[in-house]
């Protein structure tokens, strides 16, 4: 799928394709595009992540309030963790 704008690229949550802005992506925000949970009910949500920027560990867990640098194709998976 072409790039619709220079300003974003396409990565993956739960299996689906989203263009985001270049640049850092959050807990928060990869919880709200997998279930539209904002605020503090997003602690209840686990988010793991592959191909992700440092080739050193390319996959692993962005925990509660973290964020990451997006590169086109990573692939994030966001889940409910049954507690909050």
């Amino acid at each position: 799928m072409a790039n619709p704008n220079a300003d974003t690229v396409e990565i993956f949550v739960n299996t689906q394709p989203h263009h985001v802005s270049k640049g850092e992506i959050s807990h928060a925000d990869l919880v709200k595009i997998a279930y539209g949970v904002v605020g503090e009910e997003v602690r209840g949500y686990s988010v793991t992540y592959e191909r992700g920027p440092n080739p050193d560990k390319p996959d692993d867990v962005l925990p509660f309030g973290g964020s990451i640098k997006v590169k086109k194709d990573m692939r994030f998976d966001v889940f409910p963790t049954g507690r909050s």
